[in-house]
Parts: C-alpha cells; sequence; structure tokens
C-alpha cells in the first residue's frame, strides 16, 4: 500500500494533460470557426454593396447619355426638367477632375463624351471613380451601404441595317447611318466595402448598352 501512494498523483496528472490539451485544441477550433464565419459576413456585405447600384445604373446611364448632361442640381448643364429622373440618395458623382478611387464632389464629368482614364486602352483594375454610394444603417436598412462606381465608355457603333436593306438581304451600316440609328456601350464597374472588415472589399461589373434615340 505504501508503494501506491505516488501513482494517483501521477495518473491525475496525466489526465488534466490529457484533458487541457482537448480544451485547447477545442477553443482554437472554435476561435477559427468564428473568424471563418465573420469573413463570410465581410464577404457578403461587402458584395451585396456592390451590387446594390446595378439596376439604377443602367437607368442613370441611359437618362445621363439622352440628356447629353447631368442636372444643373448637382453641377450640370441640363434642367432637371429636361434631366427627368433623381438620382438616388447617398449617390454622389465625382468632380471632373478627381483621378484613380479618389471622388471630390464638384462638377460631374460627362461619361458619354469619353473617359477621364490617363492610361491608353480599357484596364478595369485601373479606372477613374466616377460615383460615391454611401447608405447609413437605420431601422428598415439595417446594412450600411458604401460603394465606389467607375464608368468606362466603351464604343460607339451604328445599328445594323433595316427596313429595305434587311429585306435586301443585307445588314450594312448604310441604311442605319441614314436613319441616325447608334449604340453606346459602357463598362459599369462596382467596389463595394464591408462596414464590420475595411479591407474586405467586393468588385462586380457590367455592360450597359445605350439606344441612341436623339
Amino acid at each position: 500500500m505504501k508503494r501506491q501512494k505516488g501513482f494517483v498523483l501521477v495518473v491525475a496528472l496525466i489526465l488534466l494533460t490529457v484533458l487541457t490539451l482537448v480544451a485547447v485544441i477545442a477553443t482554437r477550433s472554435a476561435s477559427l470557426e468564428v473568424q471563418m464565419a465573420a469573413n463570410s459576413v465581410s464577404r457578403i456585405e461587402a458584395f451585396t454593396a456592390s451590387e446594390a447600384m446595378r439596376r439604377p445604373l443602367g437607368e442613370i446611364i441611359d437618362v445621363h447619355t439622352f440628356a447629353r448632361g447631368w442636372p444643373e442640381a448637382i453641377g450640370g448643364n441640363v434642367s432637371v426638367a429636361d434631366f427627368a429622373y433623381d438620382l438616388p440618395p447617398g449617390m454622389t458623382l465625382c468632380d471632373e477632375g478627381s483621378q484613380g478611387r479618389a471622388c471630390d464632389a464638384g462638377t460631374p464629368r460627362n461619361w458619354y463624351l469619353g473617359n477621364s482614364e490617363v492610361a491608353p486602352g480599357f484596364d478595369p483594375t485601373v479606372l477613374d471613380q466616377d460615383a460615391d454610394y454611401v447608405i447609413e444603417a437605420t431601422d428598415t436598412q439595417p446594412l450600411r451601404l458604401n460603394a465606389d462606381i467607375s464608368i468606362y465608355k466603351l464604343i460607339t457603333d451604328l445599328n445594323p441595317g433595316a427596313g429595305a436593306a434587311m429585306v435586301a438581304g443585307y445588314e450594312g451600316v448604310g441604311k442605319s447611318a441614314g436613319a441616325g440609328g447608334g449604340r453606346v456601350f459602357y463598362y459599369a464597374s462596382s467596389v463595394g466595402n464591408s462596414p464590420g472588415d475595411a479591407q474586405s472589399e467586393a468588385e462586380t461589373g457590367a455592360d450597359f448598352r445605350h439606344v441612341i434615340r436623339n
């Protein structure tokens, strides 16, 4: 019996060591899962912010190109009546002198006239920011939306031939040019930011086509 007095202590220490290791591993695993969940939420928030302006952007591009400018209320040259469109709340057009990812309020640049990027050619990674979209969280809008918007004019071309030209079996530009039909293509990029993680971003892009009607 005297020889067994120290054995219980050794067994207890071994069991405590094993339980401690199990607890540490479980804690680290739970912490990793929490971090993964937070990253997933930040990614979804950034993507939601980036996609929030997709539908309004098409309407804004169409009205802006049709009116050939912006309303006088925000520094443009078109009367509010002729523009006939209310920009979404929280949207700010960048000054024509802004470069890169900077957006200073002022006289907005006309997207239909061309692009402000210094580098030649189309490169989605170095587009100048043309608008800023910020919506603060409210009771009805629990998520804060923040997106940097860039618009790049791709090309202007003539519609295929129509009417007699189509009946004749060709789609030349002669008939289209005579009718004055054409199209303007734009690329719109939106970079959404997660309010919970400043380093979390999501970029989405879309092509928009404006049919020239005037």
